[in-house]
Parts: C-alpha cells; structure tokens; sequence
C-alpha cells in the first residue's frame, strides 16, 4: 500500500471521527433548548479563533487566507452552514440509531456523484463496500422507525448535502490552503448566526456550555482538516466508504 493511500485511509477514520464527536456534543446542547444556529456561530467561532492563533503562531497567517476559488469557497460555505443546520435537526429530533441510518446513504449518492463528475470508477469492491457496510449499519444500530417524521427529511439531506459539499471541496482542495478550507465556511456560519440570532448571538456561553460548545468545536476542526487531507490523497468515494465507521463511533459515544 502507498504511503498516500495509508495516509488517505487514517485521515478519512480521524475525520469521521471528529464529526461523530462534534455530533454528540451538539445533540447535547439541543437537547439543553439551544438554538441550533447559536450552536453553529459559536462552535465555528471558537474553531476560527484556535485556527488563526495557530496559523499566526507559525507565521502563515497572511497566506493561509489567500483564495484562489473565492465562488467555489462562498458556495463551500453555505452549503456547510446548511449541512450544520440539518445535522442539529436530525440529532435532536430523531434517535440518534435512526438519524445515522438514513445518513449512512452518503456513501451511496457518493460513489455515483464522483463518477459523474470526476470519472472516478464505480468499481465493484466499491459497490459491495457500501453494500455490505449499509447492511451492517442497519444490523448493528437497529433503527426504530415509527411514523412518518419531517425530521427524517433533515437526515436524508445530512447525506445530500454531504456529498456535494465534498464534491465542492474536491474542486478546491489542492487549489486553496487548509487553515482557508476551514476559515472561511466558518465565517459564513459566524455571520449567519449574528444575522438571525440578532442580540442573542451575543449571549456568552456559560458554564458547562461553555466546555460543550469549545469541544464541538475542537472537534469540528479536526474532521474538517483531516476531510480536506483524506479527499486530498485519495479518491473521494473511496473517502465515502469509511463513513460506516461513524456506527462504531457512535453506539461508544
């Protein structure tokens, strides 16, 4: 195995990762009655502040914000900001079992998405990986449908959503920095949330919540950065295939 597919492989687990640790953080604070685009501006506040600091630190600061793509990366943005938002909802309407087996459909849309717009083949193992990994999902998690939920919408966009924002970054991703990939999306759920939230944006966190929201946000930041190093090194529907592990991830967490 190449030292860039390995890397490809451990990036894609830490990423997915991330995102199962920020999910249950943020299904924490929107059980709490937290408005889930508070929750979005302030976890993507903490992790733009621990970004630049990091970025200053080592004296990159100027070109880490140059842009290369500046409509690909507005777009990036919103289409993050949405996913955020469908995520908060389908976490805190749904069970956790049932939000994360309609989610686990992204593989799926993946592998015909990146064969449609990059000519990534659709190869067999990858058809059996999704196949089997869904089966086993559905096996381990057990989802408990009942009746007809309008958050069951949210969850499938979740998926959706997730996809053509990956596709997005699979455009800019060895055009734009990292500390860029992750700042500027990041400034679009910071301006979203002073816009709709008015006044109560400005409400510091307190407390436990405090922690809640800083850990999101840790965690936000280290999926997003290894997403970008995982679809960096190897192809974005392979990347896809390893989301089943967010199953493991979550029935621990």
């Amino acid at each position: 195995m190449k030292k860039q597919h390995l890397i490809g492989i451990i990036s894609s687990l830490m990423a997915f990762l991330g995102f199962s640790v920020g999910d249950a953080l943020r299904k924490q604070l929107s059980i709490s009655d937290f408005d889930p685009f508070y929750i979005m501006m302030w976890s993507a506040l903490f992790s733009t502040i621990f970004l630049l600091s990091f970025s200053a630190y080592k004296g990159n600061l100027k070109t880490d914000l140059v842009l290369k793509r500046p409509k690909l990366s507005l777009l990036r943005g919103v289409t993050n900001y949405l996913l955020g938002f469908l995520a908060i909802l389908s976490f805190k309407y749904l069970e956790m079992t049932d939000a994360y087996i309609l989610i686990m459909t992204a593989p799926i849309v993946a592998i015909i998405a990146f064969g449609i717009f990059f000519h990534e083949p659709i190869k067999t193992y990858k058809v059996l990986a999704v196949l089997l990994g869904f089966i086993g999902a559905v096996l381990v998690i057990k989802p408990g449908f009942g009746e007809w939920n309008h958050a069951y919408l949210a969850a499938i966009g979740v998926a959706v959503v997730f996809v053509f924002n990956n596709i997005l970054l699979k455009y800019v991703v060895h055009k734009e920095t990292k500390v860029s990939l992750i700042f500027y999306p990041n400034i679009v759920n910071v301006l979203g949330g002073i816009i709709l939230l008015q006044m109560d944006a400005f409400v510091i966190p307190q407390g436990v919540d405090l922690y809640l929201l800083l850990g999101a946000a840790c965690a936000s930041l280290a999926g997003g950065l290894f997403m970008a190093w995982a679809v960096a090194s190897i192809e974005a529907s392979e990347v896809s295939l390893y989301h089943y592990v967010q199953v493991f991830y979550g029935v621990v967490i």
